[in-house]
């Protein structure tokens, strides 16, 4: 893995977009329809305004950092301990901790598995748990790029948020997005009269953030209707 040694949130992107680029040279694609979700949504787009002439279509699932913070959710007067744990949040990651656990690192990845759940997604072994602890449990990199993308005051939100950005998006857009996210769908909405290109926004019943598996067909649905519909 890369080691991120940035500290700025355009480091971060730069970081991100970069690596995208060498993939797709490495892999000889000329053009290609690019899909992002939560994180991978930010990269994505950020990829498409820089590198537009080499995608056909990109489409963001839930992705982080499309909405401007609202003044509202700024804390205020927040208690000492509250404090404590927004200051560890910013600066720590679930990843380290799973390091840092050592050999209890899978019992604690089944103690705090949360969205991981097996059984949320149909399986009734240890598989998902098991992918996600080791993705977690190698060298930290793209974690703290992430972290240097984050709001230093609010987790949840960009340094950079990208929504005034992509109304120079240059190729067709669709945005996926399960009515039960945590992400609002609601940007989108806002999002898609201000941009000069083909746009749709598809919203899935009953999903939440993790909609590509708790409601695979409805999210494959959505995507084969994103590359093969004109908007």
């Amino acid at each position: 893995r890369p080691e991120f040694l940035g500290k700025t949130a355009e480091e971060a992107q730069h970081f991100f977009v970069s690596f995208l680029e060498d993939w797709r040279l490495s892999l000889g694609l000329s053009r290609f329809t690019l899909l992002g979700h939560s994180l991978g949504g930010y990269i994505a787009a950020s990829y498409a305004l820089k590198h537009a002439q080499h995608l056909d279509r990109l489409i963001l699932a839930a992705p982080f950092g499309v909405q401007k913070r609202p003044e509202a959710a700024v804390p205020r007067d927040l208690p000492l301990r509250y404090r404590l744990l927004r200051w560890f949040a910013m600066r720590t990651s679930p990843q380290a901790l799973v390091r840092v656990a050592g050999p209890w690192g899978p019992s604690l990845m089944t103690r705090l598995r949360g969205a991981y759940d097996n059984a949320r997604y149909g399986y009734s072994d240890n598989r998902v748990i098991d992918y996600v602890y080791h993705l977690s449990a190698g060298v930290g990199s793209a974690e703290y790029a992430f972290m240097a993308l984050q709001d230093g005051d609010t987790i949840g939100f960009a340094r950079r948020p990208l929504f005034d950005d992509l109304k120079q998006l240059s190729v067709p857009v669709s945005f996926i997005y399960g009515d039960r996210d945590f992400i609002r769908y609601e940007t989108a909405h806002d999002l898609v009269p201000h941009l000069q290109v083909p746009a749709r926004v598809h919203i899935l019943a009953g999903a939440a953030h993790h909609a590509y598996a708790t409601h695979p067909d409805e999210f494959h649905a959505a995507v084969l209707e994103a590359v093969t519909v004109s908007a």
